[in-house]
């Protein structure tokens, strides 16, 4: 989210789209939820048409595992809960039948979530998509950020108002002395948000050279 969207932002519309390319199931529910602890992605690859999966690589999220680990197990990093850690009030959802594009969004709890992310950067885990797992042969294929055919990638668009003055960082209507303390005393840090003015994930000198360039009653 750094450095698409503005520091201080507002989000007001979200919107996630994805490419479902094989399935044998007809219409199913398919929901977001917010993640919410840290999980990785490895290097496996399921073999043609993916459906069987592949046995987990190192840094590998799995059904225990938020890292697998191939030589100890039992040493890396679990989910509190197998399956995964996430939210419990629903981000989206709705159904996916044959192959094509499907839209989550916008919802109130997808704007919150996003929201949620750029003020604080740490705490961006994503969302879990999550289909029908209580019967058998009702799995959705998706594309995903590695398919070889860019259209068939996931889409995030986000809507959101800009700052007025997000120099500002006091919020007194004006770019003065205490707006550089609060910026000197985040220098070096990634704080989401203002501070970093230019949204680049580091608080340091091109957002010091912004706030000069608003110095004074902001407009």
């Amino acid at each position: 989210m750094a450095g698409a969207v503005p520091g201080g932002s507002t989000i007001t519309a979200v919107t996630l789209q994805l490419y479902m390319s094989r399935t044998s199931a007809n219409l199913e529910p398919v929901i977001l939820y917010r993640v919410l602890a840290d999980w990785g992605e490895g290097t496996s690859n399921a073999p043609g048409e993916e459906g069987g999966g592949a046995p987990a690589a190192d840094g590998d999220a799995t059904w225990i595992y938020r890292f697998y680990d191939t030589a100890d197990p039992p040493a890396a990093p679990m989910w509190a809960t197998a399956g995964g850690e996430y939210a419990p009030v629903v981000s989206a959802g709705g159904a996916v039948g044959d192959e094509g594009y499907y839209t989550w969004g916008t919802t109130a709890q997808m704007v919150a979530d996003v929201q949620s992310w750029l003020d604080d950067p740490a705490g961006d885990f994503g969302w879990v998509v999550i289909g029908n797992e209580g019967s058998s042969q009702t799995a959705k294929r998706f594309g995903t950020r590695e398919n070889p055919i860019e259209a068939y990638r996931p889409l995030l668009t986000v809507t959101y108002q800009a700052p007025v003055c997000p120099a500002d960082l006091d919020g007194d209507g004006a770019v003065g002395i205490t707006d550089f303390l609060d910026l000197l005393a985040q220098w070096g840090a990634d704080p989401g948000g203002p501070p970093d003015l230019d949204g680049d994930g580091t608080v340091g000198i091109t957002d010091f050279l912004a706030l000069l360039a608003a110095w004074g009653p902001c407009p």
